[in-house]
């Protein structure tokens, strides 16, 4: 996922790749695709495809999904097959997406099961054979028109209510030629409308709430936040292609030099495009940033009342309710829209604690639990949902839901360490280092599992419970097992040693941990090792 905006890549691609960080961020994955590829045997299967390309201004579409011209549709394929490709080949024709299932079951023996729209790119490849395209992103956001088009041969054609045509060799499509060759256009405007029986204009009511397992899966591939599809709305005729250039001027907000500035861009642009809704939203979030809370409550009310209900939306306003001190309101506008959006969860977890502080912490608990449920690492999730069930009485079945979630998820070292820390708490002393010794030796090497034990072990308030000597063992065998282990750690290794009276031992990962920081060029560790050994000495 890393090639996508914002484009931050790793500091020893951002520096070579300053002027162009998006090269960077493919520069950093291809490196990581050549550690892969290293260890792979020479006769597998590799394929690569891109899902996208990226807009980088072209059109006027900074990322994707808003439109469909080359830019964005046009992606590498690139495969290696051992001996089964001979020579290697290359194709000078559109081939499609679906025509990956195919050819990779045709490669492997296996047959494809029809019925199916990918073709055998093992034949012979039709010249004029049709290639379908679409996007529903501006309509399903914005209420602007659905994107469909055909690529035939030589020409592509794009419908909306302001319809496109161009030829292949225009490569960047500055050249419409839909009022120079109707004819053409008729002929692929019928592809289409054989291929959409249903009509070229009918928008597909989305999805508000999918379940969780597909939220889940979802987020974990970093394309979607959950509740951040929309409900549905009136649509308008408006091509995206007009509106793109107002959705850019939003976009490039976050590079004015100051939030002022940007404020005072979204408010000539309101000035001109009063119902454009996301520029309310990013209107609100600017002032809110200023701590400006009455615009900012403006903005996000206007937003709301061009696009009720949009979940992102009704949360921005909730805060600034709670900084107006205005908990009640923040109360009201979040129940209807958890109801429509019960897996989005930040307006979970800010209902759940508004709720808590507002004396209601029964109501606090449904809410909490839902939100650790879907995120327990969110903000202080795991906290609060400890704090309520606790005002309730119902303290004895946090261990209960914390055992549930561990029992899916066994690798969630955040709500393993916040079981053991509960039952320490509890003065369960040998059960919370049993839960810690189930999980390291499950994930020996899970660094933030590793760090959370030792930090809970080793730095309890109460000094009646710290137990130095289990740290010490737990780090010890970490950076012995691991071929590259952090600096930081071993340095964390030796203050446990001194701490612990014994300066030998202390020492000796002190001197371990300044080699290491030089072989990698880390001076900054390096000259904390050295203070460390003097000090030791």
């Amino acid at each position: 996922f890393d090639p996508h905006h914002a484009y931050d890549p790793p500091p020893e691609f951002a520096v070579p790749f300053a002027q162009m960080p998006y090269r960077g961020e493919i520069a950093f994955l291809d490196a990581e695709l050549g550690r892969l590829f290293e260890a792979i045997d020479a006769d597998t299967l590799i394929a690569v495809i891109g899902d996208h390309g990226e807009g980088l201004g072209q059109h006027q579409e900074v990322t994707h999904g808003y439109l469909t011209y080359e830019s964005t549709l046009r992606v590498p394929w690139i495969m290696a097959a051992g001996e089964e490709l001979g020579g290697g080949w290359n194709y000078d024709q559109p081939v499609s997406q679906v025509d990956v299932a195919p050819l990779l079951l045709k490669l492997l023996g296996l047959e494809f099961v029809e019925p199916r729209d990918g073709i055998d790119l093992l034949v012979n490849v039709p010249e004029a054979r049709p290639i379908f395209f679409e996007t529903l992103a501006g309509a399903l956001e914005f209420g602007w028109d659905r994107l469909l088009g055909v690529s035939v041969g030589d020409y592509k054609y794009i419908h909306s209510s302001v319809p496109e045509l161009y030829r292949r060799s225009d490569a960047a499509e500055v050249e419409d030629l839909i009022s120079h060759e109707p004819e053409v256009s008729l002929r692929l405007h019928a592809i289409l409308a054989e291929h959409h029986p249903d009509g070229l204009a009918a928008v597909p009511a989305p999805m508000v709430a999918p379940s969780a397992e597909e939220l889940e899966g979802l987020r974990a591939l970093g394309y979607f936040e959950a509740g951040s599809l929309p409900a549905e709305q009136e649509r308008s005729s408006a091509p995206p292609r007009v509106m793109m250039g107002l959705l850019d001027r939003v976009v490039r907000v976050g590079d004015a030099s100051s939030p002022t500035a940007g404020i005072a861009e979204l408010e000539s642009l309101l000035a001109d495009h009063p119902d454009f809704y996301p520029a309310w939203k990013a209107l609100g979030d600017e002032a809110r940033d200023l701590a400006d809370l009455d615009l900012a409550a403006r903005a996000l009310e206007r937003c709301l009342e061009l696009r009720p209900g949009l979940p992102l939306a009704v949360y921005e306003l909730a805060l600034v309710r709670v900084s107006q001190q205005r908990q009640e309101e923040a109360i009201a506008l979040l129940a209807p829209s958890v109801r429509a959006y019960p897996d989005f969860v930040r307006s979970r977890y800010l209902l759940g604690t508004v709720l808590a502080t507002e004396g209601k912490p029964g109501e606090a608990c449904e809410h909490l639990l839902r939100a650790f449920q879907l995120e327990p690492g969110y903000q202080n999730t795991m906290q609060n949902l400890v704090s309520v069930y606790q005002q309730t009485g119902r303290g004895s079945e946090v261990v209960g839901v914390f055992e549930r979630y561990l029992t899916e998820r066994p690798d969630s070292a955040q709500v393993r360490i916040a079981l053991a820390t509960y039952l320490g708490d509890l003065g369960e002393g040998e059960a919370s280092r049993e839960v810690l010794r189930v999980g390291l030796s499950q994930f020996p090497s899970d660094l933030n599992l590793v760090r959370g034990a030792v930090a809970l072990l080793a730095n309890h308030p109460d000094p009646a419970r710290r137990d130095l000597p289990g740290a010490i063992e737990i780090l010890a065998g970490f950076t012995q097992a691991s071929s590259n282990p952090p600096v930081i750690t071993i340095l964390t290794l030796s203050s446990l040693y001194a701490a612990n009276g014994q300066p030998q031992e202390a020492l000796a990962a002190a001197v371990r941990a300044q080699e290491l920081a030089r072989e990698q060029g880390q001076a900054d560790l390096a000259a904390v090792a050295a203070k460390q050994i003097e000090q030791l000495k």
